[in-house]
Parts: structure tokens; C-alpha cells; sequence
């Protein structure tokens, strides 16, 4: 009896949501694919569970169809947390973030995704019930802000150290 391998993430949300977007858009899997410039087998790999798609690929894809299909019923979050899902501690259950497309990783099952910054709304104080998805990169985006914070009081207190230092040595080329 042959062992069917079953995926590390959660591919039959992913292919209902794609199935769903096909039959509400009418596009077929390669026009899905064009829409980010990736190669239509790519979509069967992720819905049959053999690949997992890169979190940029993810976020691109929902932004894409959000913008041509703007009553599209599958939000770009939700086809995110259809791939990467938020489960219990968030800290624990996502992967690290990152600001930029920088370091990106690949579509293998094994990579850990790095979800970027650009896929938070633009507002957040307008959030009242946000997603998993917004709410883990609110803290995230909380324990960066303190991060700043941190730096910047390291940065003002090198300021102040030279600023003392150069005004001593003012003092000092005067006494001489």
C-alpha cells in the first residue's frame, strides 16, 4: 500500500478558496497564474498540496485579484490565513516578519514564510475586529514600535555623551 504524504499546511482551505476565486472570476488556473506572473502548474502544485505557495506570491495574488475584482468574496487576508493560519499563541504560531521583500523564501513546504508589512491596512485604529492575520501583525508591529523606541533612547543618549563631550573640550581649548 503506497503512503500519500499529506502537506505540513492546511491545502484543502487553500484549494476551496481557489476553487472558489476560479468560479467567481471565471479565469482558469493559468489566468490565475498570469495575474502574478508565476507558471500555472504552480497553482495545481498548491492545490493539490505538493508546494506551498511563498507569502509574497500569496499577498501579490490577493492584491491582484482585490484590485481587478473588487467584489471578489475571498479577501486577500483570507487567502493568506488559508495558507499561513494563526493558531493558538501567535507569536509561536508565525512565522518572523519582515519589512521589505528582502530574504523572501521559496515555495518549499520546509521554508518558513516572512510575511511583509505592506499587507497590514492602512488605518489601524479603524480595526475593530480585525483578522488573526492583522492582529498578529499589530503586535508585531507593537514589539517593533518599542524596538524603535529602545534604539532611539540608545541613540539620544550617544548624542547627549558627545554633546557634553564636545562642550568640555571647548571648555578645555579655552582654559588652555
Amino acid at each position: 500500500m503506497r503512503m500519500v504524504k499529506t502537506p505540513d499546511w492546511p491545502a484543502d482551505r487553500f484549494k476551496a478558496l481557489i476553487d472558489r476565486i476560479l468560479d467567481e472570476t471565471g479565469l482558469n488556473k493559468a489566468q490565475l497564474a498570469g495575474l502574478v506572473g508565476i507558471n500555472p502548474s504552480q497553482i495545481s502544485r498548491w492545490t493539490n498540496g505538493s508546494a506551498r505557495p511563498r507569502f509574497d506570491t500569496i499577498k501579490d495574488l490577493g492584491e491582484a485579484l482585490r484590485l481587478r475584482y473588487p467584489n471578489l468574496s475571498v479577501a486577500p487576508d483570507e487567502l493568506i490565513a488559508s495558507v499561513y493560519p494563526v493558531q493558538g499563541d501567535m507569536a509561536a504560531s508565525l512565522p518572523p516578519m519582515q519589512a521589505t521583500a528582502a530574504g523572501s523564501v521559496g515555495d518549499s513546504p520546509a521554508e518558513t514564510p516572512r510575511p511583509q508589512l505592506a499587507v497590514i491596512p492602512p488605518n489601524l485604529a479603524d480595526l475593530k475586529n480585525p483578522t488573526p492575520l492583522e492582529a498578529a501583525m499589530m503586535d508585531y508591529l507593537a514589539s517593533m514600535q518599542e524596538e524603535l523606541r529602545q534604539e532611539l533612547r540608545r541613540l539620544h543618549e550617544k548624542v547627549d555623551a558627545l554633546t557634553a563631550e564636545r562642550e568640555q573640550d571647548a571648555r578645555d581649548q579655552k582654559g588652555a
